[in-house]
């Protein structure tokens, strides 16, 4: 859809539209006309002639054309209507205040689905309902009725913003503008019946006047189509920001509540927007934090700092926050040491972090020099500065930074502890991040050093093709998952990991003790004794397991011990038999798993396996699809990489075989994603480099 009509309209009319420019109906008029929107303003009630000193038309039909956009201020009940209305006057496009749909039960919702079906029928973009509008900076554009706009803040700037609350979005809104920071468009996305928080992402994402998109989300709901605005910022190289609040049960079901969307499980919206290059944020300072940061156009090319400070106890808490965020105090060359020595008393220090003391402030030449030294050096990739109170000294300290500013490449960002409105107004003046407390300064440098990364890793990941669905293996497995019961034994879920190229061991069914032994001998001792039941998933826990049996006695036995414990801890399950198994050792255990996450689809999971899985936790994950360069990666991020490289003097991992089982499994996820809702393998044995994996165990779930 176009969505010009809706942030550039030549014409506007306001269904609903109030005398009282302090009401609902009557804000949007107002500040239409207060802050210069330049085309024809319609209101529409059929109580009033005139409106605001306006034309006023008694509904819809009777507007004098079609306008561009329309907002809708009237009853729930009444909406659908007017939007059916609008579609066949000819509106190009309509925007829903009102409240009272999705989020507010079974009949809210058949209102909203009405809603949906005009605007589908007639290609109409609709934003809403139960949203608070949007501003459009650049076209003076004002269709909301926020309270944030009648002190007269408006400051154009280039921060895109887009919220799922409209309280929330536009207290943010407020607080920003009073704090002097720019927007381009301020948008509140409300329910999303037809236009969703991701095609205003890529409006704003596509738009000239915007260089930073940012989001506060409560549901991510077309996570296909988030990703796919994570690639436009990609290749507009502009940063995209979210804030996804429900990390807790009492928050995601507030949101869920609140907008009726699913907010779906937090660890795996952490994994899709880390994955996609997307910065989240925890708090909306963080938010304005890294506004200041990303609204100068300077990008890092490194994570190499150079810290200048006037104390040296707040160089050490910025050097710490440095370790903390992932940048590096960099070892000055041993020329910029030497030159600072030079310029600095004696009782300065000339390492990094520089300590000038209070005596180099005192002159701004010797300031800058200093200043110029860390600059200069071919080992820093950013320059930190921190000041704190010497509101007197102004003049003094912020020239010298203001003419470094324009005369490197490298990023500057400041830390002035207590300082006063006169030296913010100064550092905005000249585009310089300023700071009031140390560790938001570097937080931000962090953000912007992890911006620089998602770029590398993005045009990595995206010379390589992505695992997709195979078909031809989907038909040949079907049958494996159809029956009544929702989890396959470990026999039918080896069969179908197998049947997509993942290696296991090769199983023997037995039905009788009679044949236990025998069937043990020719796969040749010792082996592995389990029971084999669609009910019984944790084995080891009912009795189910025997391992290391060395000859056909023991074998004998242990069928009898397996079966006889089984039935007595589950006396409901359905025994199949027990399977006979291997006996495979010397490869260090691992786990690969998959699981459907109704928001995200399937979602592939790695990490040290075995017993105590659970109690480590050390898993990495992925929301599918995924490339070879993303499934090394995931490895990586384990603690149990060391692991697999070989730790300690022990042998070295077949790390490519098992990069390629998380690519058969990815394709396995994708290719099943209707009919499995879980899948682990655990253990996964991987063995010494070149000799492969080897499957143990696994279960499959269904739907």
């Amino acid at each position: 859809m176009d969505l010009t009509p809706l942030f550039k309209p030549k014409s506007i009319a306001v269904l609903g539209a109030s005398q009282n420019g302090n009401t609902i109906g009557g804000r949007p008029i107002r500040f239409l006309k207060e802050y210069g929107y330049q085309g024809a303003i319609y209101p529409i009630n059929p109580k009033y002639k005139e409106c605001q000193g306006l034309k006023c038309y008694p509904n819809i039909t009777a507007l004098p054309e079609a306008v561009d956009h329309l907002m809708v201020v009237v009853r729930a009940e009444l909406v659908a209507d007017a939007v059916l209305q609008a579609a066949q006057k000819g509106i190009k496009s309509v925007m829903i205040f009102s409240s009272g749909f999705a989020e507010a039960g079974e009949e809210g919702k058949a209102m909203q689905r009405r809603i949906q079906d005009v605007a589908r029928e007639y290609n109409m973009p609709v934003c809403g309902p139960n949203c608070q509008g949007f501003i459009d900076h650049f076209n003076q554009v004002t269709a909301t009725f926020t309270g944030s706009l009648v002190n007269g803040d408006f400051n154009k700037g280039p921060v895109a913003f887009c919220s799922q609350s409209g309280a929330m979005g536009y207290h943010f809104y407020g607080m920003a503008q009073r704090m002097g920071l720019g927007f381009s468009y301020m948008v509140s996305t409300g329910n999303e019946a037809v236009l969703t928080t991701s095609d205003f992402l890529r409006y704003a994402l596509d738009d000239e006047n915007t260089g930073l998109v940012a989001s506060y989300m409560e549901a991510i709901n077309d996570p296909d189509q988030l990703a796919r605005c994570a690639d436009l910022a990609f290749k507009k190289q502009k940063p995209l920001l979210v804030m996804k609040v429900g990390r807790s049960m009492a928050g995601s079901q507030a949101a869920s509540s609140h907008t009726g969307s699913i907010a779906g499980e937090d660890r795996i919206a952490d994994t899709f927007l880390e994955q996609n290059g997307i910065l989240r944020v925890d708090s909306v300072g963080q938010f304005f934090d890294l506004f200041k940061v990303f609204s100068n156009p300077k990008r890092l090319k490194g994570d190499n700092v150079g810290i200048v400070s006037i104390s040296g106890g707040a160089g050490v808490v910025m050097a710490d926050d440095c370790e903390r965020f992932g940048l590096n105090v960099v070892t000055f060359a041993p020329e910029t040491e030497e030159n600072l020595t030079q310029k600095l008393p004696y009782f300065g220090s000339a390492k990094n972090p520089v300590d000038l003391t209070a005596q180099v402030l005192t002159a701004s030449e010797k300031f800058y020099d200093c200043l110029k030294c860390v600059a200069d050096d071919p080992n820093t990739d950013a320059i930190v500065v921190f000041i704190g109170l010497l509101e007197h000294m102004k003049d003094i300290l912020v020239p010298p930074i203001a003419r470094l500013e324009k005369e490197t490449e490298k990023p500057i960002l400041v830390t002035w502890m207590a300082c006063d409105d006169p030296i913010r107004k100064d550092f905005k003046k000249y585009g310089i991040p300023l700071y009031e407390e140390p560790t938001r300064c570097i937080y931000a440098l962090g953000q912007l050093n992890r911006f620089r990364k998602a770029l590398a890793h993005q045009s990595e990941r995206k010379k390589q093709p992505t695992v997709a669905p195979d078909q031809s293996l989907t038909a040949k497995v079907s049958q494996l998952l159809d029956g009544d019961s929702k989890e396959l034994d470990e026999m039918t879920s080896k069969e179908l990991i197998q049947a997509f190229g993942i290696p296991a061991t090769k199983d023997v069914l037995v039905t009788d003790k009679s044949e236990a032994g025998e069937k043990a001998a020719e796969i040749g001792f010792p082996v592995v004794m389990k029971i084999v039941s669609p009910e019984v998933a944790h084995k080891a826990d009912v009795g189910g397991v025997i391992l290391d049996i060395k000859d056909k006695d023991q074998a004998t036995q242990a069928f009898e011990s397996i079966m006889q414990g089984v039935s007595r801890a589950r006396p409901q399950a359905r025994l199949k038999g027990v399977m006979i198994s291997p006996m495979v050792r010397n490869g260090l255990e691992m786990l690969v798993g998959i699981k459907n996450d109704p928001v995200f689809g399937p979602v592939l999971m790695a990490g040290l396996g075995g017993s105590y899985v659970e109690i480590f936790k050390d898993v990495s994950t992925r929301v599918l699809p995924i490339t070879a360069f993303e499934a090394k990666d995931m490895l990586k991020e384990l603690k149990a990489y060391k692991l697999l490289k070989g730790a300690r003097g022990g042998a070295p991992r077949d790390i490519d075989a098992l990069v390629e089982v998380l690519l058969k499994t990815s394709t396995l996820a994708m290719s099943l994603s209707d009919r499995i809702s879980e899948l682990d393998i655990n253990p996964l044995l991987v063995f010494e480099k070149g000799k492969g994996v080897m499957a143990l165990d696994a279960l499959v779930s269904v739907k």
